[in-house]
């Protein structure tokens, strides 16, 4: 937890100046929200709390209204766009190098700047872009910033520049909206992360740029009401979507398309079980970062189902649900809309998914190049011969 703001007084006319001090202290968090001028200062009222204390005799204390980490929809601990903890270059945040820090600098190129108002990442082109909650997110492009996509998040407007490609639209958490890239000016693929604030730009928040990189280490949170855990083990998990894949044999091995394989449709290398495309340097560490994101959206998926039918969907619902969110994000987060029932039959599983992937494709005008019905059968029957 971060401490509370401690304001000792030793001037002169302290009577007034606590007064005045205790007056801000007091004053109702909108004051912070809507006066542009002490906006930033009153994070520190907002998120960590204030102590007023004169000659060493604490005169007014009061707790933070607002807390980072507090649970967001969807059962994850909310990433802090309050947390300003320093960026040093050279720290390494999920798993990829911090090249260029927050304020001046040597320009690292022609038509660089010697400030820099943002966090650069070094990330390969490709790299994905995760939403770090919910998020309407829009994308731009000007010379100098490339392609960019920004989007306000608790309070402030944050944007990712130099991007492959952006995708506009509405996310929540753990969605992916991006790719990292080298458009605009720079000297090779990164990301530039960079944050506003009544517009005026700030320090970027370490919580929102790791979340954006690597979701799975803000953690599920169990569902309220009680412990419950996952639906299904990660062997399970693991061994019924690998058979949908096609990485795995029958008795759920690897097989030879295990350690890396081309995809058929974004021609991108795959690894692992899941058929990870995401950068890992081995087929294990792949199975790692997608089964915790698995997990991340699983205790979305588990509110999604009780808030539709009361309860939670059956294995067999919540394994073909995790699969299909793993074939396709945004095919998956359309699946609860095509569900009839908690407890549907492999039929009723095969056109509920046959139906989101459909739609998914058609909007986002994705090709469509396979037979989906007659694929999205052969990927359930594999899942059930597993799960059964």
């Amino acid at each position: 937890m971060v401490a509370t703001q401690t304001i000792e007084i030793k001037l002169p006319y302290q009577g007034l100046i606590t007064a005045a001090l205790v007056a801000i202290a007091a004053a109702p968090p909108a004051l912070f929200i809507f006066h542009p001028g002490v906006n930033r200062a009153g994070d520190v009222l907002l998120h960590n709390g204030i102590e007023v204390k004169v000659l060493g005799r604490t005169l007014y204390k009061r707790e933070p209204p607002l807390r980072g980490g507090e649970t967001a929809a969807g059962g994850h601990r909310a990433p802090s766009a309050h947390n300003i903890t320093p960026i040093p270059v050279g720290k390494q945040i999920a798993g990829y190098r911090v090249t260029s820090g927050y304020g001046p600098r040597r320009s690292p190129c022609k038509g660089c700047s010697s400030y820099h108002p943002g966090i650069d990442v070094g990330t390969p082109t490709g790299t994905p872009l995760y939403a770090p909650g919910d998020v309407t997110v829009t994308c731009k492009s000007d010379r100098a910033s490339g392609n960019y996509a920004e989007f306000d998040y608790q309070g402030m407007l944050h944007q990712w520049l130099h991007l492959s490609t952006c995708s506009p639209g509405s996310y929540r958490f753990g969605d992916k909206f991006a790719t990292t890239g080298s458009t605009g000016v720079g000297t090779g693929p990164h990301l530039d992360y960079r944050v506003k604030q009544a517009g005026q730009r700030v320090y970027p928040p370490i919580e929102v740029l790791t979340a954006a990189l690597d979701p799975s280490q803000f953690k599920p949170l169990l569902p309220v009401g009680g412990e419950v855990g996952p639906t299904i083990t990660d062997d399970t998990l693991k061994r019924a979507i690998c058979r949908a894949e096609g990485t795995c044999d029958p008795s759920g091995n690897p097989n030879h398309a295990y350690n890396s394989h081309t995809d058929p449709g974004n021609r991108k290398r795959n690894q692992g079980f899941f058929s990870y495309q995401h950068g890992a340097s081995s087929p294990q560490e792949a199975d790692q970062k997608q089964l915790a994101r698995l997990r991340v959206v699983e205790s979305r998926y588990i509110a999604a189902s009780q808030a539709k039918f009361g309860e939670r969907c059956s294995k067999a619902c919540m394994v073909a649900w995790l699969d299909l969110f793993n074939q396709s994000p945004d095919a998956g987060n359309r699946f609860i809309r095509f569900l009839p029932n908690p407890d549907p039959s492999p039929q009723q599983l095969i056109d509920a998914r046959a139906a989101a992937l459909s739609e998914s494709r058609r909007l986002v005008g994705a090709p469509s190049p396979m037979n989906v019905p007659a694929d999205q059968k052969r990927r359930v029957d594999n899942l059930l011969e597993m799960v059964n």
